[in-house]
């Protein structure tokens, strides 16, 4: 159990890590604004993509090749490891329900 928490832990600050870096790298280097390139950044992490924004400088066309790399990686991770937490923490509550007897099979 201490072991998922810290696991998920991780997984949400490598997503609001990876946010917060490519919002203020999109935002310095192609002079988006803020809300563009958080919007950019999320579109791309999640494989979205719908291509109303583009990289047009050279330098954030290879930081793009690089940070969809890694990102869309740590993304698949971080939400695998949260959609995990979420199915054990289902299964607890399900196992909790059943060990009090009202959740017995034919039980009225």
């Amino acid at each position: 159990m201490r072991e998922l928490r810290k696991r998920l832990g991780l997984a949400i600050a490598a997503i609001v890590a990876l946010l917060v870096i490519g919002t203020f790298a999109y935002s310095s280097i192609e002079g988006w604004r803020l809300i563009d390139s958080f919007y950019f950044i999320a579109t791309t992490l999640t494989t979205v993509g719908l291509g109303d924004f583009v990289p047009t400088h050279d330098v954030s066309k290879l930081f793009t090749v690089f940070f969809v790399f890694a990102g869309v990686g740590i993304m698949l991770y971080s939400l695998s490891v949260i959609a995990d937490s979420l199915f054990r923490k289902g299964v607890r509550s399900i196992e909790s329900h059943n060990h009090n007897g009202s959740g017995k099979a034919g039980a009225k």
